[in-house]
């Protein structure tokens, strides 16, 4: 997976809270792990792309572990 269809995905079908995806979605889109598809996030925030993520608050109220961002989204502002 190339950063950049990542950005591209997000930016067209994933636009604001409302409309983020899972990380699991995103991992089965692009057929990667979790870890590389936070790396790609990752470096992608690094060059300015603002992605936003939310926590999932069905599994925060069920885990008692630490929440970790588990959806992803361009921010509505940040749009086309």
């Amino acid at each position: 997976m190339e950063d950049k269809q990542l950005a591209e995905y997000l930016r067209q079908y994933h636009l604001g809270e409302g409309g983020a995806a899972t990380s699991r979605e995103l991992e089965r889109t692009f057929s990667v792990r979790g870890k590389e598809l936070r790396d790609a996030v990752n470096r992608l925030r690094r060059r300015g792309i603002p992605i936003a993520s939310t926590l999932s608050t069905e599994l925060a109220t069920r885990s008692t572990a630490s929440p970790r961002p588990l959806r992803w989204c361009i921010p509505l502002a940040a749009g086309p």
